[in-house]
């Protein structure tokens, strides 16, 4: 997170970045702009969307940040939820940039045995069609302190968008599928390409839990500081048995205290070869921005491509340490 920065007292600044105003043009006519307020934590937290593919997707892509954003900080919280005064807090989560949607679908196949009812088992392959997506998106996150009538920023962090699940693997949307046994015709895609671009739009989502791992491993600096053996014993080498004590160091660089964080953390030890997963399981209260050194159990974790990124999988906050 870089250094607090102080916004100076602009009326267009404020209104534009920090008090939601409508992003979208009003001759477009398409809302890309949704916010909620938790009173919990005194924050407001606004999103946004740059896409421009349709009016309807655009608003489904805005409500999807905004679940994201909504689970992340608000739990159960709704929109529409009041304070009696502005929020101390504002996080303003900005999606920019855009996605291209091919328009000729590409034929995946995958072979295998194929079980058809009242037939013997025989070769075959699935046929899969799939449109090409390239997206070239970034998250912009921002932390900011109101004072008076100037915004201090706390923090702020960019990244790429990650891809979906089905993008990652197949390189865009599945439209159709269709098994085909050895021996039969070679079949055609079962529905229209303007159908098949109607369903590869909707199917246009940002990966809600990717960006929620993401922001948070920004947000929290978890390090591994110490691998031991289950006895507590300083490591040298790796174990035959694969399972490890580990001590992670977990900076919380938000205006908010935390309660729970649970979560998988990949990374080595110092000195010794291989990768660890150390599963992440805390009750207590981390203040904020302070370090706190957490014991937990790791395995080895083997794979031979990029290690993956950590994942947190719950985190509960509060504003002045009472739960």
């Amino acid at each position: 997170m870089n250094q607090p920065a102080i916004i100076p007292r602009s009326p267009m600044r404020i209104a534009c970045v920090l008090l939601a105003c409508a992003i979208a043009s009003a001759a477009e006519g398409r809302q890309a702009e949704r916010g909620l307020v938790v009173p919990e934590l005194d924050l407001e937290v606004w999103v946004s969307t740059s896409l421009r593919l349709s009016e309807p997707h655009t608003r489904m892509y805005c409500d999807r940040l905004l679940d994201l954003a909504r689970d992340l900080f608000a739990g159960k919280a709704k929109p529409g939820s009041k304070l009696a005064r502005r929020p101390t807090w504002c996080v303003t989560l900005d999606h920019t940039g855009s996605i291209d949607l091919g328009t000729k679908a590409i034929v995946h196949k995958e072979r295998g045995r194929v079980h058809r009812p009242g037939a013997a088992r025989g070769g075959g392959e699935e046929r899969r069609w799939v449109l090409p997506v390239r997206r070239r998106c970034r998250i912009l996150f921002a932390i900011y302190k109101r004072v008076g009538d100037d915004y201090i920023a706390r923090g702020r962090l960019s990244f790429r968008e990650p891809p979906t699940w089905d993008e990652e693997r197949f390189g865009g949307v599945p439209v159709a599928s269709v098994v085909r046994r050895a021996g039969e015709p070679r079949p055609q895609c079962p529905i229209t390409l303007e159908a098949a671009h109607a369903k590869a739009l909707a199917a246009l989502v940002p990966a809600q839990s990717r960006i929620r791992s993401e922001l948070c491993r920004r947000l929290l600096d978890i390090r591994l500081v110490r691998l031991a053996d289950v006895k507590g014993a300083t490591l040298r080498r790796r174990r035959r048995l694969g399972l490890y004590v580990a001590t992670l160091s977990v900076h919380n660089t938000t205006p908010w205290y935390i309660h729970t964080l649970e979560g998988k953390h990949f990374a080595s030890a110092k000195g010794i070869d291989g990768l660890y997963c150390a599963t992440l399981a805390f009750q207590g209260t981390l203040p904020p921005d302070r370090k706190q050194l957490i014991p937990c159990r790791a395995i080895d974790y083997d794979t031979d491509g990029e290690p993956p990124l950590g994942e947190i999988s719950a985190i509960e906050w509060s504003l002045r340490g009472e739960r």
